[in-house]
């Protein structure tokens, strides 16, 4: 086989530009994958968290859930929700606080229990920074006559 220095030259650079033109769509690809995907492995955690209100969840086992590290769940968290992953899990017990305390008949023991504190104090506290008013004052202020 007869082969010219400028034709073995000519075929290293079409390849050459077919491996760019390869890796260049594989890569969008990925990216492509990776910006749908995203948005389902957020929509599993926020899943995970509302199923699992009564439980006090640490960042690492919320992670744990879409097999990431903290910091992951942390920078995705940040980014679309722009909180972290524990002040999201907190407000959801609170709005469930909310709800419970205004539609049900549960002491302030039986909801701080329901929602994973086994502290009614502390309980108290986080709803008051949600809500600027104790839970017991609130539910008062706010029932149905």
């Amino acid at each position: 086989q007869d082969s010219s220095p400028m034709r073995d030259l000519e075929l290293r650079m079409q390849l050459s530009l077919f491996l760019i033109k390869l890796l260049r769509q594989i890569d969008q690809h990925l990216l492509d994958q990776q910006q749908t995907s995203l948005p389902m492995t957020l929509a599993k955690v926020k899943a995970y968290l509302l199923e699992h209100l009564g439980e006090d969840l640490s960042v690492k086992d919320m992670a744990n859930v879409i097999h990431c590290s903290s910091s992951n769940l942390s920078a995705l968290f940040s980014k679309n929700e722009g909180t972290s992953p524990a002040e999201y899990f907190t407000r959801l017990k609170m709005k469930e606080a909310h709800r419970l305390l205004l539609e049900s008949t549960h002491n302030l023991k039986e909801i701080s229990q329901q929602l994973g504190y086994s502290n009614e104090r502390y309980f108290s506290m986080v709803f008051k920074n949600y809500y600027h008013s104790a839970p017991g004052r609130y539910r008062k202020a706010n029932a149905l006559s």
